[in-house]
C-alpha cells in the first residue's frame, strides 16, 4: 500500500496553485544611472560613489544601465570596467541623451543622476515619465562657491553661488530622493529644502587587513584630484602651514 497523502501538503499545493494561477511574472526593477562622464575611480570621489552604488543596485537585483551625458566614446578601459560590474550601456542605438532619458522615464522604475548638471538634464528630459528620479550629490556647489566668494571678497562669485543654490534646492525638491555621503549637507538640505526626501548614504570602501598601529605611522597622505580647484587650495594650505 502506498503512503497516505498528507492533508496539510495537499492544502498547501492547492493554495500555491491558486496564488500562481494567472499571476504576472515578477520582473527585475530597471534603473538608469546618469553622470556627465564615465566614472573613473582614479579621478574623483563622485566616480567612486557612483560605481559603488551601481554595484549595490546590481546586488539588489536591479537591471542597471549607464548613460554619460557628455556622449564621449564608450570604448576603452573605463567602459570595460563598468561592463565588468554587470552594468549595461544605454543609448547605444544612435539615440540622443534626451531621447534615452525620456525612454527610461517611461520604461524604467528609477533614474539615478549623479551631480547637479546631469540631474538637471534628467529632470528636463524625463517630464511626463513615471520613473522615480534620485539626485546623487557629490557635493553642494553653492556652499563651496559661497565660502570662496567670502574669502576672496568676490561679489560676482557670490551671485553665482546664489544661482547655484536656487538650482540645487529646486532639484532636491523635484527629486523622489536625494542621496549624499555628507551628513552635514544632508542636514543642510533638510533645513533649506523642506519636504525633500534626503538620505546620507556613504559608498563602500575596502579595508586593509592588519594595518600598522598608530605609533608606527608617520607623515601625511593627501588624497584628492587636482582638477578640482578646492583640492589645490587645500594642498597649498596644508603645505604652507
Amino acid at each position: 500500500m502506498g503512503r497516505a497523502a498528507d492533508p496539510l501538503e495537499e492544502r498547501k499545493s492547492r493554495l500555491e496553485g491558486r496564488l500562481t494561477q494567472g499571476a504576472t511574472p515578477v520582473t527585475r526593477p530597471r534603473t538608469l544611472v546618469v553622470d556627465e562622464n564615465f566614472p573613473n575611480a582614479g579621478r574623483d570621489a563622485g566616480s567612486v560613489a557612483i560605481v559603488s552604488h551601481i554595484k549595490s543596485l546590481i546586488r539588489l537585483g536591479h537591471e542597471t544601465h549607464f548613460l554619460a551625458t557628455s556622449r564621449k566614446p564608450v570604448s576603452g578601459p573605463l567602459a570595460e570596467r563598468l561592463l565588468a560590474t554587470g552594468c549595461k550601456l544605454a543609448g547605444q542605438g544612435g539615440e540622443t541623451v534626451v531621447q534615452t532619458i525620456a525612454t527610461a522615464a517611461r520604461d524604467f522604475q528609477f533614474i539615478y543622476a549623479q551631480r547637479r548638471d546631469a540631474t538637471q538634464t534628467v529632470v528636463d528630459s524625463a517630464r511626463g515619465g513615471a520613473a522615480r528620479i534620485v539626485y546623487g550629490l557629490a557635493d553642494l556647489h553653492h556652499i563651496r562657491l559661497a565660502r570662496q566668494a567670502v574669502v576672496q571678497k568676490n561679489s560676482k562669485l557670490l551671485e553665482l553661488a546664489a544661482a547655484s543654490s536656487r538650482q540645487e534646492l529646486a532639484l532636491a525638491r523635484q527629486a523622489y530622493a536625494v542621496i549624499t555621503p555628507s551628513t552635514f549637507e544632508a542636514d543642510l538640505l533638510r533645513k533649506d529644502a523642506p519636504g525633500a526626501n534626503v538620505h546620507a548614504i556613504p559608498w563602500a570602501v575596502g579595508t586593509v587587513a592588519n594595518p600598522p598601529p598608530w605609533r608606527l605611522r608617520d607623515g601625511v597622505l593627501f588624497v584628492g584630484g587636482y582638477a578640482h580647484a578646492p583640492n589645490v587650495d587645500a594642498r597649498s594650505e596644508e603645505h604652507t602651514s
